[in-house]
């Protein structure tokens, strides 16, 4: 009985994922999706180009990679720099 517990204890999935889990979540899925928009703009056109550089370098990575979690941190929750690692 007692072993037949533990198993059914170890088979068991909790998920209570909290807000930072589902910013990070959607976070997640507009990078990919961005990603996948890449393609659109995988040309050598000048206007590929540019879109290319706006779309990742812009937006996925200075905006969605950076500037949005160092403002969530520091402005919606409230922490300091340390949360990054920054000391």
């Amino acid at each position: 009985m007692k072993i037949k517990n533990s198993l059914k204890h170890l088979f068991q999935f909790r998920c209570q994922p909290t807000k930072d889990t589902a910013i990070a979540l959607i976070l997640g899925f507009l990078i990919i999706t961005i990603s996948f928009a890449l393609l659109l703009f995988s040309g050598d056109t000048t206007t590929d180009k540019i879109s290319f550089f706006v779309l990742r370098d812009l937006v996925m990575i200075f905006s969605l990679g950076f500037t949005f979690p160092l403002y969530y941190v520091l402005i919606v929750k409230k922490e300091g720099l340390s949360e990054f690692g920054i000391t």
